[in-house]
């Protein structure tokens, strides 16, 4: 994250997400094509109807830098449990 941006590279394909635009984090198991290499990944919700999926190294820490730059995001029941997130 840079700026209030996060940053998602998969490959030669890049995508910017404002953290402040992030609505919603879930956690799902999805095969669609993502620039996420694992089948273990957030789904994040941001603008108005934009989805993007994500598997970060460090989950539980990458929810925690995106939750203190925008502590308006929403995170589903399974992640909070899961990561022992509130």
């Amino acid at each position: 994250m840079i700026d209030g941006e996060l940053r998602v590279r998969c490959g030669p394909f890049k995508k910017k997400v404002q953290v402040c635009d992030i609505k919603q984090i879930r956690k799902v198991k999805n095969i669609l094509s993502a620039p996420a290499l694992s089948i273990d990944r957030l789904e994040l919700h941001y603008s108005k109807y934009d989805v993007i999926y994500i598997s970060p190294k460090n989950e539980t820490e990458c929810i925690n830098v995106l939750l203190k730059e925008n502590p308006r995001i929403k995170l589903d029941e399974k992640l909070k449990k899961y990561n022992n997130l509130s």
